[in-house]
């Protein structure tokens, strides 16, 4: 199955909007480059999250949410230890997380990321999750490279990690 007809097949199942974009990228050689870009769009508990994948002369995923501050959020950052690394640490958990609430650290690690490290331990997919603030909002933003083979297959666990960070800041503001 191509990318386009993965991406495609994912969002269908997660009832999601699509959007495709194609074109062609001239450099200063000389040479022209493809580079299509997928936007998902998907909504959950009246958020929205975004995930858009480039592919073409880059290789590269991404996942937005804007969350209020009316929701409380505390600032975090999720890294990704590499296969290699870990053959000398020798860690169950493959993601290295900071935060400076213990709670919810402790839910990220033994609970969100759950969905995360399957495909994470079979393939080279390696996310960078963190926040940043954007005027009077959070914005909380995944970075992935999708140079493994069924990248595709990221959408799925990713949504239902921010699904689990979601309801937590939710269950944690009401």
């Amino acid at each position: 199955m191509s990318f386009e007809q993965a991406i495609k097949k994912i969002t269908k199942n997660l009832d999601g909007k699509l959007n495709i974009n194609k074109e062609k990228v001239n450099f200063a050689d000389g040479s022209v480059h493809p580079l299509e870009t997928y936007l998902i769009t998907l909504e959950y508990r009246g958020l929205r999250i975004n995930f858009k994948n480039t592919i073409g002369y880059q290789a590269s995923g991404k996942v937005t949410c804007l969350v209020d501050n009316t929701i409380p959020i505390f600032d975090f950052e999720i890294s990704t230890i590499s296969h290699f690394i870990n053959l000398f640490l020798r860690k169950e958990n493959r993601f290295k997380v900071k935060c400076s609430d213990i709670h919810f650290k402790t839910y990220l690690k033994k609970k969100a990321l759950k969905e995360l490290e399957y495909i994470s331990s079979q393939t080279s997919f390696a996310p960078y999750i963190f926040i940043k603030k954007q005027g009077d909002k959070n914005l909380i933003i995944t970075e992935y490279h999708l140079a493994f083979k069924n990248s595709p297959n990221a959408i799925e666990p990713l949504f239902k990690f921010y699904q689990k960070l979601i309801d937590y800041l939710l269950l944690k503001s009401s």
